[in-house]
């Protein structure tokens, strides 16, 4: 048996005599009929490991609707299997995933999308994309909602 690498750096086995090596006792059958076993040169055998899926980050806001004008909300965001809670006023500053829990459960694809095309302003604190709730209330009050989405949760509430 000898082993050769390949041009991507994987492993090809296959014995001198140019067959594919087996179990002793068992015998095959080619896959494909163009396959002829005494014609073949090299097996290539890949491991392809399975993709961890990424954790999603889950925040839920709710709307507080005080007799004033200035807007407020509370924010419970899960991160690490624990829960944190924070009151948030209008000159607070919201992630991107709060920002997107802020806007009706919106992906925080659509909330980067938001910011490229410049309908929702953003506070840059170093590397940190932050938005005021101020800017996520005028966005909501400004921007009707879309008739595609049907579910009751996605309704936009006065803010």
């Amino acid at each position: 048996m000898f082993v050769s690498v390949t041009s991507r750096g994987r492993a090809a086995y296959a014995l001198s005599t140019g067959s594919i090596p087996s179990r002793p006792g068992f015998t095959p059958r080619p896959r494909h009929p163009d396959v002829a076993w005494g014609n073949v040169k090299s097996v290539v055998f890949v491991a392809v490991a399975k993709r961890k899926a990424a954790r999603p980050t889950k925040a839920k806001f709710y709307w507080a609707n005080p007799p004033g004008r200035r807007v407020r909300g509370s924010l419970v965001r899960t991160l690490g299997g624990r829960m944190y809670a924070r009151n948030v006023g209008p000159n607070d500053l919201l992630d991107i995933h709060e920002a997107a829990a802020a806007l009706g459960n919106l992906h925080v694809y659509s909330v980067y999308r938001l910011i490229w095309e410049r309908r929702l302003p953003v506070v840059r604190q170093g590397r940190s994309v932050l938005i005021r709730l101020r800017e996520v209330a005028r966005y909501r009050k400004t921007t009707p909602r879309s008739p595609a989405v049907k579910s009751r949760s996605s309704l936009w509430f006065a803010g």
